[in-house]
């Protein structure tokens, strides 16, 4: 028979009940931080209660940015499992830290250890086989050269800087650790398909916290493919949830307070908004040629004078481009591009960029749709793959683009300005005054890529043609870029004529990837969405657009009767040009007299005028046009507001 409990023991018994507690509970850690000699920051307790309570896992990663406390994190680890006896525990860190592990191990949090070396390894493992009575430490190089020797049962590895120094391995999508604990640094974005986020709600208590949070995360993600790892630019995918402890509205003002302050210009009109606005011919047609900064800013001035913005580049209510008869008043130099200019006001607004979750939704796939007979076939014949040739003078392409060259602007050199300032603080605060500015340009010989190479690439030119404009033109000290661009206008000019389309075996994108790539679709914002009436007509519920040609040309197919079905090819259709890869827009079928299939393509723009479109532009389309009358599909055209042409 058990004695009963005196007061005393009851009493003790109890305070020990009031000590337990769960593995996720900061408590957990009272006791056992009470001798250490550091104070943990918040998000150093959540880094290691999260390793505490993930006792089954493979593996957790703590990973933070440098002076953010990955010691802390790890060595709070490390005294829980010490204070519960599990004291086989292996530290692994570069050479050069070894020693500053164990003075912290010691100075922070009264834990010995040892350093483990080839002299010491067979003493000092032997004695892991009993209750350990302190930490090993030792190096990548010795893990390396002792594996044999470490193969046994611990109770925590600690692999300091495993991600920085193997990267690699961590890419690896047969690793196992798969869970990383990151209080700011490898958030959102990071490449890496092993690494999981945990979000916490913050305060936003710097000045320039929303903007620093977003610019880590905003960094675009990538996906696998067969030349490596590539950005995924889709709306979709690259989308960034913010959870703030404020109102969206609150969050939108600030965030556009801080990158302005900051000297980033998001959500306003700055003044190189308009450098990329394609030059236009004296008859009139656009150029692969860009307008530029100095006429950029011309443009902005324009606008400040004419009250459509303020000095600060923020749009005034003034801006109604959607009332009947509106217009910028531009300069007779600049009336070409008024369109251009309203599009690129129009989306200086921090509500472009920044939007409510509440306005976000997923689309629905339609997989009845792929069990269709008719649809399967439709597919097969839009998506064949073509090979094409090209036949060009090669003395025209070579007059042409060294006369483009010859004429094309100079290019600057690369120039460096230093600016001295001074700063004055007066009773009414602290004013700053510009003392002197000096300059130099950076000229004389530098190591260029394999020029040749690049151009042959982007033309399909032979290297000798390639060389022979070079020599021509004169500019070979000038920047590629240049060059690339003219080449490619010029053959652009000259070689759709000359090219022809046959058709080969396979596909551009096969109907099982369409699913596939259907059945992973992400949530869009209802902005960039048209919901459909009938939906059964396409192979989603919402039809994404990415202009208003394209949101009208989407209602028109839903609304007809004998449209029959219809889809936005997603950008992964892609058929091959002379001037590049091409994405067409549309796939229709349509039924004529109720018994016949016709299957359609088309390209929806803002205007019918070629001359307002780029030479590129137009060059996809006619070679585009030749591509699908090669694989059996000849009803392609260019649709517009208002000559639809269906």
């Amino acid at each position: 028979m058990t004695a009963p409990l005196t007061d005393y023991q009851a009493k003790y018994f109890a305070y020990e009940l009031q000590r337990s507690y769960a593995n996720d509970h900061v408590g957990k850690l009272a006791g056992l931080l009470f001798d250490a000699q550091v104070e943990p920051k918040p998000h150093q307790i959540d880094a290691a209660l999260f390793a505490l309570q993930t006792p089954f896992l493979p593996g957790v990663i703590l990973a933070d940015e440098v002076g953010l406390g990955k010691t802390i994190e790890a060595g709070i680890v490390i005294s829980q499992y010490w204070a519960e006896l599990k004291r086989r525990i292996l530290i692994i860190a570069p050479s050069s830290l070894r020693q500053q592990w164990k003075q912290e191990l010691y100075e922070k949090f009264l834990i010995p250890s040892t350093i483990l070396d080839a002299k010491s390894k067979d003493s000092v493992l032997a004695r892991t086989d009993t209750r350990a009575a302190e930490v090993l430490i030792c190096s990548y190089d010795f893990v390396l050269r002792h594996e044999t020797s470490l193969l046994r049962s611990w109770d925590l590895v600690v692999a300091y800087e495993l991600i920085m120094q193997q990267k690699e391995r961590l890419l690896d999508e047969n690793e196992p650790t798969r869970f990383v604990f990151s209080h700011s640094a490898l958030r959102e974005g990071w490449d890496n398909p092993n690494v999981f986020q945990i979000c916490t709600l913050r305060e936003m208590g710097a000045e320039t916290e929303r903007r620093q949070t977003l610019g880590r995360g905003l960094r675009l993600p990538v996906a696998k493919s067969a030349g490596g790892y590539e950005r995924v630019a889709d709306r979709g995918i690259a989308t960034l949830t913010v959870v703030a402890n404020e109102s969206y509205k609150q969050f939108a003002e600030a965030l556009q307070k801080e990158y302005k302050d900051a000297g980033a210009e998001i959500g306003r009109v700055r003044k190189a908004e308009f450098s990329k606005i394609p030059l236009q011919n004296p008859d009139g047609s656009l150029t692969d040629e860009n307008l530029g900064y100095e006429g950029s800013v011309s443009i902005w001035e324009h606008l400040l004078t004419q009250k459509f913005i303020d000095k600060d580049g923020v749009v005034q209510p003034k801006f109604q481009p959607n009332t009947l008869d509106f217009s910028l008043n531009m300069p007779v130099d600049f009336m070409w591009a008024e369109p251009f200019v309203i599009e690129l006001v129009g989306r200086a607004n921090i509500g472009k960029y920044v939007k409510p979750k509440s306005k976000r939704h997923s689309r629905k796939l339609n997989k009845e749709l792929f069990a269709n007979p008719e649809f399967e076939k439709s597919w097969e014949t839009i998506s064949r793959r073509t090979t094409y040739r090209v036949e060009v003078e090669r003395d025209q392409i070579i007059e042409n683009s060294v006369s483009a060259i010859k004429e094309a602007p100079d290019i600057d050199p690369l120039r460096i300005q230093v600016t001295r300032a001074g700063v004055k603080v007066l009773r009414g605060g602290a004013k700053g005054q510009e003392l002197g500015t000096r300059q130099q340009e950076l000229r004389g010989s530098y190591e260029l890529p394999d020029i040749i190479g690049e151009l042959q690439e982007a033309t399909s030119l032979t290297r000798k043609t390639i060389v022979d404009v070079l020599v021509g033109s004169g500019r070979l000290r000038e920047f590629i870029a240049m060059t690339k661009r003219l080449m490619q206008t010029e053959l652009a000019k000259l070689v759709v004529d000359g090219v022809q389309y046959e058709k080969i075996a396979g596909s551009v994108y096969e109907l099982r990837e369409l699913r596939k790539d259907g059945e992973e679709e992400k949530e869009r914002f209802l902005d960039q969405m048209y919901k459909l009436e009938n939906a059964d007509k396409s192979d989603f519920d919402y039809v994404v657009y990415d202009s208003d040609p394209e949101r009208q040309f989407a209602e028109l197919l839903d609304g007809r009767e004998d449209i029959k079905f219809f889809m936005k090819l997603p950008d992964k259709f892609k058929i091959d040009t002379p001037v590049g890869p091409y994405n067409p827009d549309w796939a229709i079928v349509k039924h004529e007299d109720g018994e016949e299939r016709v299957y359609m393509i088309r390209e929806t723009k803002s205007t019918e005028d070629e001359i307002k479109r780029r030479p590129t532009e137009n060059a996809k389309i006619k070679a585009a046009k030749q591509h699908f009358e090669a694989i059996g599909v000849p009803d392609y055209a260019v649709s517009v507001p208002g000559k639809w042409r269906i």
